[in-house]
C-alpha cells in the first residue's frame, strides 16, 4: 500500500536546463556589425594651424624654457597635462591667466613681450606670477609660468584666432574678437585714468573736434 504523502519517483518539479555559458569570443563572433562601438575620428572642421602660427608657438614655449630648470620644467609640465590653467586670455603681444597651484590658491601668470607691436616671434619674454616662489626667485620662472607658456603655446599652435589676438589684428569672426578689443579698450581707459588731469573746457573743445555736437554748448 502506498504512502499518501509519498512522491513520485520523478519529482513534482520539471528538470531546469542547462544553460551553456557563452564566452567572449562568441558574443564578440555574433555582435552584428552596427553594434561595435565606435572609434573616435578626427575632427575635419578643426582648422589648420598656419606655419605663423606655429613659429610663434615654438617660440613663445622656447623664450620661456630657456629660463627654466629641470625640476622647474617637470612640476609646469605635470600642471600644464592636468588641465591646472584655466581663464587664458591672449590680447596683443600678451598672455594671461590663472592657474592653479597645489593647494585651491589660483595665481595670476602673465607673459609679456616688450615689443610694440607685438612679433611674430618671440625673441624676448617678460613673466609675472604672485606665487611665493616667484617672488623669491626672480630670474627663473616657476612652475606656474611654465604650465601657461606650455598651454598657450599648445592653443596658438591650434587656434588661428588666438594667433591674431597675439599680433592685435581682428579675427575674422566678431566673438572671437571680442576678448582682445576689451583688452585694448581697457588699456585706453587706463591710460586715460592715469593721464595728467585736463580742464572741463578742453574736453568740451576736444570733444567738439571729433563730433559737432547738434546744439549750441
Amino acid at each position: 500500500m502506498n504512502e499518501p504523502n509519498a512522491l513520485p519517483a520523478s519529482g513534482p518539479y520539471p528538470k531546469k536546463r542547462r544553460r551553456r555559458r557563452r564566452s567572449r569570443g562568441d558574443k564578440a563572433a555574433n555582435r552584428a556589425p552596427d553594434q561595435s562601438t565606435p572609434s573616435r575620428q578626427p575632427q575635419d572642421n578643426e582648422p589648420a594651424a598656419s606655419e605663423g602660427a606655429r613659429a610663434l608657438a615654438e617660440s613663445l614655449r622656447a623664450a620661456v624654457l630657456r629660463h627654466t630648470s629641470q625640476a622647474v620644467l617637470g612640476r609646469g609640465t605635470g600642471y600644464a597635462k592636468r588641465n591646472r590653467v584655466a581663464e587664458l586670455r591672449v590680447s596683443a603681444g600678451r598672455v594671461r591667466a590663472r592657474v592653479r597651484g597645489s593647494g585651491e590658491q589660483r595665481y595670476r601668470v602673465e607673459l609679456a613681450v616688450p615689443q610694440r607691436p607685438a612679433p611674430p616671434v618671440v625673441t624676448k619674454i617678460r613673466w609675472s606670477c604672485d606665487c611665493p616662489y616667484a617672488a623669491e626667485h626672480r630670474r627663473g620662472t616657476c612652475k606656474h609660468v611654465v604650465a601657461l607658456a606650455l598651454v598657450a603655446a599648445k592653443r596658438i599652435e591650434k587656434t588661428e584666432s588666438m594667433y591674431l589676438r597675439w599680433l592685435g589684428q581682428p579675427a575674422a569672426n566678431a566673438a572671437e574678437a571680442a576678448p582682445a578689443e576689451f583688452d585694448a579698450l581697457a588699456e585706453r581707459l587706463l591710460e586715460a585714468f592715469t593721464a595728467q588731469p585736463v580742464s572741463v573746457d578742453e574736453v568740451l573743445k576736444h570733444a567738439v573736434s571729433v563730433s559737432p555736437p547738434p546744439f549750441d554748448l
